[in-house]
């Protein structure tokens, strides 16, 4: 019988610590599915050890065994990507991405319930300048500068904005979409299946105080996009803080 060498099980006792490593740092984390993608290469390596120390190990007997195992798990991956359920959010069948029948901005509309907003922005362009995304943090597809909260659940823009005692708030507000962020924001993207926050008193006296310097122009899906009315703020204006 074959036997393994050393360095062949130090390598496959370093990569199954690290891949455990890992593992424990996304369960005690936020368990998104991609943050799982720089395990693969270790998962493999591990795999593809014990593979060829199962064919090596067991000579031509194993190959059968191998062959099979080797099989479902392509066969495996396959239906896996074919329909992949709540794992990974996808409605379904992630491989027509890559086939003509169906085009880039199909796959998203199907599979990213903020798309919509983000392509009926990308329409407007020149006349947006920026966006804010409140209450969400996926804006990569937008074709213009944007900006998001850090962490789609509390935003930390609502909780500022809400800190102001300022009785003119949402003027406050308005300069501060102007001035206070990397880009100057003429749209505003609110999620508003975000549970929560927008239900909170401090937050609603946010609301109705920016509303009337709003203008809803498209809502799909659970995302509103407002237009921030500018007119009547001074261009040098700046930013009003609590």
């Amino acid at each position: 019988m074959h036997k393994t060498s050393k360095k062949t099980l130090a390598a496959a006792v370093a990569a199954s610590l690290l891949l455990a490593a890992g593992g424990a740092v996304w369960f005690a984390t936020g368990q998104q599915a991609r943050f799982l993608i720089p395990m693969v290469p270790w998962a493999a390596l591990i795999g593809g050890m014990g593979f060829d120390a199962l064919i090596r190990g067991f000579g031509r007997g194993a190959r059968p065994f191998a062959s099979g195992a080797l099989a479902v798990l392509l066969v495996g991956t396959g239906l896996f990507l074919q329909r992949p359920g709540d794992l990974l959010r996808f409605s379904e069948n992630v491989l027509t991405v890559v086939t003509p029948d169906e085009t880039r901005d199909e796959h998203l509309r199907r599979n990213l319930d903020i798309y919509p907003a983000l392509a009926w922005l990308n329409n407007q362009s020149p006349d947006a300048a920026g966006a804010l995304l409140l209450l969400d943090n996926r804006g990569h597809h937008l074709e213009m500068p944007w900006v998001a909260d850090d962490d789609p659940a509390d935003s930390a823009t609502l909780r500022r904005w809400a800190a102001n005692p300022s009785e003119r708030l949402g003027e406050a507000i308005v300069r501060d979409l102007r001035h206070g962020f990397e880009t100057p924001v003429s749209h505003v993207v609110l999620n508003t299946r975000a549970p929560g926050p927008l239900a909170e008193p401090s937050f609603r006296r946010v609301w109705d105080a920016l509303g009337p310097h709003l203008d809803e122009v498209f809502a799909d899906n659970g995302f509103t996009v407002f237009r921030v009315r500018h007119a009547g703020l001074p261009l040098t204006a700046a930013p009003v803080s609590p």
